[in-house]
């Protein structure tokens, strides 16, 4: 789904069209009537064109799969092993509160 999304995306993105076509005149019809009442035939979109786009396409999703790549390599050397130090870090600090809390809880022994 998340491909499907991406491509119809990038097909609005790229062709928006060279006008705003309003398509509730037309309905029944083979024809693409746009804003100001003159009616022209559906441009044809020529095979170089579309191979061309789905070459954008296809280089689009390459450089989505190298970003996922490059973010998962730098959660993993990165980001996860700085987590891991300060998780330690807060272990050790909460250990050290504990203890001294405890002194200060324990009622001091009069020797008799």
């Amino acid at each position: 789904m998340g491909k499907t999304f991406l491509f119809l995306w990038v097909a609005l993105l790229v062709f928006p069209g060279p006008e705003r076509p309003s398509w509730a005149a037309t309905l029944g019809h083979d024809s693409l009537c746009v804003e100001d009442g003159e009616i022209t035939a559906q441009p044809v979109q020529s095979k170089d064109l579309h191979e061309d786009f789905e070459k954008q396409i296809r280089s689009l999703l390459k450089d989505l799969e190298k970003l996922e790549k490059e973010a998962k390599e730098k959660m993993t050397k990165e980001i996860l092993p700085y987590l891991r130090e300060e998780i330690e870090r807060i272990k050790k600090w909460l250990k050290e509160f504990r203890l001294d809390k405890e002194k200060e809880d324990q009622p001091e022994r009069i020797r008799v």
